[in-house]
């Protein structure tokens, strides 16, 4: 009985540290893509209609973009999707007039 309580704390103390490390914590700047890191989508906002005939569909989408500096374009993933009309909105604007009057 004595061998098993020594073998069973070197087993803990060998495998638990291993188990309980907790993963590098999420960080955006470091995570793998091909899209710049200088926009960050914040939310989504997607509808969408479908045309079972035709085995289309057609929809519009916002996307709530936090820009983390200045920026000339913002590149959208798009494969395959035909893009009609696209605008920018300052948020700052937006939420000090939501009808979007001027």
């Amino acid at each position: 009985m004595s061998l098993r309580f020594p073998f069973a704390v070197a087993i803990c103390v060998l495998i638990l540290p291993a188990i309980l490390q907790a993963e590098t914590p999420f960080r955006f700047e470091t995570t793998p893509g091909k899209l710049p890191k200088d926009a960050v989508p914040k939310s989504y906002d997607i509808h969408i209609t479908p045309n079972i005939e035709k085995l289309t569909f057609t929809g519009s989408e916002t996307v709530e973009v936090d820009l983390r500096k200045a920026a000339k374009t913002i590149t959208l993933n798009a494969n395959a999707l035909t893009i009609s009309s696209a605008k920018v909105v300052d948020g700052a604007a937006r939420q000090r007039n939501p009808r979007g009057w001027p």
